[in-house]
């Protein structure tokens, strides 16, 4: 199962959400995960491109909304 955790990793509350002990449950689910590293929210068009083959996003406050063109996609 491939993950997508869409917000800013490396700020703090990046690292509120996502400590060690959620990590630690969380990492051994995926066959691989992918982190936002661009240090800020995507911008839809990168949102867009960073789902294509995702299995489960995880998004929080400030994200992009997933609406129907994304939704579609």
């Amino acid at each position: 199962m491939k993950f997508l955790l869409s917000y800013p990793r490396g700020n703090s509350t990046f690292d509120t959400f996502y400590t060690q002990k959620v990590m630690d449950r969380l990492l051994p689910l995926a066959d691989e995960v992918t982190y936002n590293d661009t240090g800020r929210p995507f911008t839809k068009e990168e949102l867009m491109e960073a789902i294509k083959g995702v299995d489960i996003v995880f998004t929080g406050w400030g994200a992009v909304p997933f609406d129907e063109e994304i939704m579609a996609f």
